[in-house]
C-alpha cells in the first residue's frame, strides 16, 4: 500500500499519468476490470461510491481510490504512463 501511495505522489508532482496494473496470475475479476485503467496526474481511479461489477461480484468504493489496493489480498500496482 505504501509503495503505491508514494508512486502516486511522485507521478502527481511530475505531472505523469498513472496506469493500474494487475501483477498476479490469480488477480480477482474486479482487479482485472481495473487492469490498464489510466488517470491524469493526481486524479482518482475511482470516486466515492463508484461500483465495479463483474457478474455477481460488486465492489463499491467507500472513498476516492487514487492507488491500489482495492481490497485485502489485492496484488495491483500503479506505474507511470
Amino acid at each position: 500500500r505504501a509503495s503505491n501511495y508514494f508512486a502516486m505522489l511522485v507521478y502527481a508532482v511530475h505531472q505523469r499519468k498513472a496506469r493500474w496494473v494487475t501483477t498476479g496470475s490469480s488477480s480477482c475479476p474486479i482487479c482485472k476490470r481495473m487492469d490498464g485503467k489510466v488517470v491524469s496526474a493526481g486524479k482518482p481511479f475511482l470516486q466515492k461510491n463508484d461500483q465495479i461489477k463483474d457478474g455477481d461480484l460488486v465492489f463499491q468504493s467507500s472513498y476516492e481510490k487514487k492507488h491500489p489496493p482495492l481490497h485485502t489480498g489485492c496484488d495491483c500496482v500503479i506505474i507511470a504512463d
